[in-house]
């Protein structure tokens, strides 16, 4: 839109050149036919992409009730920058076959929206018919259905524990089976697979914090030489 106001619209350009490839990267995307054109051309920043596009509510945390955007401008960056560069590479390649230039016009609002896919996804698997899902498999994704995003540290497979010697371990035992061995390993295992969420969440910090740091990172080693890709790592902090 600031070209067309300088008086260079993409039709003006590609009648100069047809080999260009123009881009453009707004907050809400380009208006169609007969569409209200102020809602496009309103002004916003990551956190009004992110609240727009449905995705802030994820970022709510295991305790807090507020959603809090996060430090890295992932709206302007994953919703805004990467679907351009893609568009562009894809441009590109297309010029390379037929010698004319493509307009790639992204809308961060619609690019951050579709980050939420892989989320929204999982939701779907937790509401899976028990009869056709295996034991294991429906704790884990019922347990992922209590949490408002089990990627967020709401979910016990899935954030970092304290130990005993004040440092943290991420945990990132994020599929079933890798979940299954995790309580295995620390807790008993039978049990807890009869247990919700919170009963389990607070028992974890319990087993991590009565133990060293040091005591998980052998954990770890043990743990990949018995062929489960456990991640339990350091976690380190500026």
């Amino acid at each position: 839109m600031c070209l067309d106001r300088l008086g260079f619209p993409p039709e003006v350009l590609h009648k100069a050149n047809k080999r260009l490839i123009l881009t453009r990267i707004s907050g809400y995307g380009q208006p169609q036919e007969n569409e209200e054109i102020d809602y496009y051309l309103r002004p916003g920043h990551d956190i009004n992409y992110l609240a727009e596009s449905g995705l802030l509510w994820l970022f709510t945390g295991e305790t807090s009730g507020r959603p809090v955007p996060p430090a890295n401008i992932i709206a302007d960056i994953a919703g805004g920058a990467f679907p351009a560069a893609i568009g562009i590479l894809l441009a590109l390649y297309e010029r390379e076959k037929t010698g004319v230039g493509k307009i790639v016009d992204v809308g961060i609002a619609d690019g951050v929206s579709y980050m939420s896919t892989y989320f929204l996804a999982s939701c779907q698997v937790s509401d899976q018919k028990a009869s056709n899902t295996p034991f294991s498999l429906m704790h884990w994704s019922t347990l992922a259905h209590q949490c408002s995003s089990f990627v967020d540290g709401g979910a016990p497979f899935y954030r970092t524990y304290e130990t005993k010697d004040k440092k943290y371990v991420a945990v990132g035992a994020l599929e079933p089976q890798f979940y299954a061995n995790l309580l295995k390993h620390l807790v008993n295992y039978d049990y807890f697979l009869q247990c919700l969420i919170i009963s389990i969440g607070k028992t974890l910090i319990g087993s991590f914090g009565t133990r060293y740091l040091l005591i998980f990172v052998s954990l770890a080693v043990i743990i990949k030489f018995l062929g489960v890709c456990l991640l339990i790592q350091q976690f380190l902090s500026c």
